[in-house]
């Protein structure tokens, strides 16, 4: 493609980035697959990226592509989640009319964003920050039940030793956790961290359980893989002591 058609076409596409809706600047029907969404970006990706034109000098025409690309990514994110397509067909109905949403996308799509950060202080031990990023999440999208789950979590972690061996607060956590599990089953988080805690009181099949049940739901926890993997491997080692320490009390 020459530099020239790759300007018109830019600025074709450009020009209705803030008229079109998502499935018309993707170019494909309201009941396109999750298949068919992500061919379609792809194909504008590869089409319209700026490193496939690295030999040419685009100057301004960077930009505008850049900026292009970002909102069929926004466009392409959003239709391949299930819950924030349905929150947008409910904003966008055929017709192009609004109509008013139960839930306000870009609220959730900030709550999803501070849900992440969570996480990611999670994982280096950062419970204070990861309550306060949870909090926000909680604001911007108060029906999401799982936050409260990961609160749970968070503040089961800040409990001093005297206070962790009170059984009454222990099982209010955990009952916190199951209530979410209750209300959303596919949190498979949420079964991690009952198990961490049911693990810390001695209950290893119930952890062991839960453990799996998270596996279950999605096969790239790793957290839940790694602790499957151990209490097994202990569990057969244990197996066999008890088994070579008959053997060697009777003799066979």
């Amino acid at each position: 493609m020459d530099l020239e058609t790759l300007k018109k076409e830019i600025e074709i596409f450009s020009s209705k980035l803030d008229s079109a809706d998502f499935y018309e600047l993707l170019d494909v029907p309201r009941d396109a697959t999750k298949r068919q969404i992500k061919r379609a970006f792809m194909g504008y990706v590869r089409k319209y990226h700026p490193d496939k034109f690295a030999s040419i000098e685009l100057g301004t025409l960077a930009k505008t592509m850049e900026k292009v690309l970002a909102k069929l990514s926004l466009a392409h994110t959003t239709l391949t989640n299930a819950e924030k397509r349905k929150i947008y067909d409910e904003e966008h109905p055929v017709g192009g009319k609004k109509a008013k949403a139960k839930k306000d996308l870009s609220n959730i799509f900030d709550a999803d964003e501070h849900l992440k950060t969570a996480k990611r202080l999670l994982i280096r031990d950062e419970y204070v920050r990861a309550i306060e990023e949870l909090h926000k999440a909680q604001s911007l999208n108060e029906s999401e039940s799982e936050y409260d789950a990961y609160l749970a979590w968070c503040e089961y972690r800040l409990l001093d030793e005297k206070t962790l061996k009170k059984n009454s607060v222990i099982e209010a956590f955990k009952k916190r956790i199951k209530i979410v599990i209750e209300e959303y089953s596919k949190s498979d988080d949420s079964y991690v961290f009952l198990a961490h805690i049911e693990r810390a009181q001695g209950l290893t099949k119930a952890a062991l359980k839960n453990y799996e049940k998270a596996f279950q739901i999605n096969n790239h926890n790793n957290t839940a893989r790694s602790h499957i993997r151990i209490m097994k491997k202990r569990a057969n080692e244990s197996v066999k002591k008890k088994k070579s320490f008959f053997q060697r009390l009777f003799g066979k």
